[in-house]
């Protein structure tokens, strides 16, 4: 799958990890949220 990467797409998967850690990182700034949810 690697293979099939393009340069183009670079910017895409870095937005998309940027974006995972972000979600990730306010998950975790407001731990009462999440645990209200359930």
């Amino acid at each position: 799958m690697l293979s099939n990467v393009k340069k183009k797409d670079v910017p895409l998967i870095a937005i998309s990890l940027a974006a995972i850690v972000f979600i990730a990182a306010t998950l975790s700034l407001f731990p009462q949220q999440n645990r209200a949810g359930g």
